[in-house]
C-alpha cells in the first residue's frame, strides 16, 4: 500500500471516531445551551440592531438575551 493511501485511511478514521465521541457527548461538551444558537444571538445583539434576542436550550425553553449598555 502507498503511503499516501495510508495516510488518508488513517485521516478518516480519525474523523469518523471524533464525530462518534461528539455526537454522543455533545451535551456534557456543550452544556445545556446550544452554542450555535446562542452565538447567532450574541451576533445579533452584539453587530444587528436588536435589543432583544430570542434563544432555546436543549429542551426547547426558550430564552431571551438583553443588550447590556456599559
Amino acid at each position: 500500500m502507498s503511503k499516501r493511501l495510508v495516510l488518508t485511511v488513517a485521516a478518516e478514521g480519525f474523523i469518523i471516531i471524533f464525530g462518534a465521541l461528539l455526537l454522543l457527548n455533545w451535551e456534557r461538551m456543550f452544556g445545556d445551551y446550544r452554542p450555535v444558537q446562542t452565538a447567532t444571538a450574541v451576533f445579533k445583539l452584539e453587530v444587528g440592531s436588536q435589543d432583544v434576542a430570542k434563544t432555546t436550550d436543549s429542551d426547547d425553553a426558550l430564552h431571551y438575551m438583553v443588550k447590556k449598555d456599559i
